[in-house]
Order: structure tokens, then sequence, then C-alpha cells
């Protein structure tokens, strides 16, 4: 019914957005509980005479080991849901409580196509302290069948992986 395919397509996109990104944030953690890897153990902080840091480098090796961890396992954790289903109450699409509750199944493609990104921020956490974060920047295209039509949502999720707040000297002289 056309009437129904727009709202079908409306609660379909939500709850598979929602199992998406759960599953995202999962995958996630798991391969970085799995890594062992930590802040420390993802940049290299090198410090002055006095123990003041002059910079902080990435570990790329490990940060493009993690990277392809979580990728993989987000991959994998598709694969292994073989799909699963999305109940759509159509009393709540017709907003009839008359109209028995019946279900109308969707599902969501398994062969989803998973990018991921590590990103690193600096940002400024107080007058001498400096926050920063290392994080994944996933995306995954997925396709949703119904039984009225099919499809395609990316979904974005941004992951923090580690963070650390950074001090540094206190101003002798502040305005502001």
């Amino acid at each position: 019914d056309n009437k129904l395919d727009p709202l079908v397509a409306m609660m379909a996109e939500v709850q598979a957005k929602n199992k998406v990104s759960e599953m995202i944030n999962t995958s996630t953690e798991r391969a970085i509980l799995e890594s062992g890897y930590t802040y420390d153990s993802l940049v290299n902080i090198r410090y002055d005479s006095v123990g003041r840091i002059t910079s902080i480098s990435a570990d790329s090796i490990k940060m493009t080991r993690l990277r392809t961890k979580i990728t993989d396992y987000i991959i994998n954790d598709f694969k292994d849901f073989g799909g699963f289903t999305i109940e759509i109450s159509v009393s709540n699409l017709m907003d009839d409580e008359i109209i028995p509750d019946m279900s109308i199944p969707a599902s969501i493609d398994p062969g989803a196509a998973v990018t991921s990104t590590l990103e690193s921020a600096f940002e400024a956490a107080g007058i001498n302290q400096t926050l920063h974060r290392i994080y994944a920047d996933i995306k995954a295209d997925v396709c949703v069948l119904t039984l009225i039509s099919n499809f395609n949502i990316e979904i974005n999720a941004k992951v923090a992986l580690a963070e650390t707040v950074i001090v540094g000297d206190i101003p002798k002289v502040y305005w502001g």
C-alpha cells in the first residue's frame, strides 16, 4: 500500500539505526578490550629536561591495527547476525488501537559496507589544560529489507577510544 510505504520505511529506518549503532558500539568495545591498547600505548609523549611535554605522536602501527580490528569485528558481527528482524507494529503505524496488533517483518542485510578512520582531537579543558581524544569514526552502509520496499541507510558513529587531560604550566597572568 502506497500510504504505508513511507511509514514502514520511517519506522524500519529508526529501528535499524538503533540496532546497528548498538552493534557498532559493542563490536568497538570488544576490539578495544581485546587489543589491550590504552592511551599510553597508542601515543608517544616526549618531555623536555624539566618534565614539560614537547610533543605527542601517534603510534601509527598500533592505531592501524586497532582500526582494522574494529572494522573486522563490526563486519563479522554483521555476518554473525545473519540479518535480524525488526518488528513494526501495524497498530502503531496506523495510530489506531482497534487494529489487531500484527507485525511487519523487516531485516537488515548482513552484507554491510563498513569503513572506519581513527581521529585525534585536542580541546581546551581549562586555563592550563588540554583534552586529547582519540576516537573511531565509523560508517556502515546497510540495506533494510521489508515486505513493502527495500532501502539503504547510512549509520555514522563516533566512538571514543582513549583520552587524557594534559596539564600545562599555570599562567602567571590571565586576561579574560
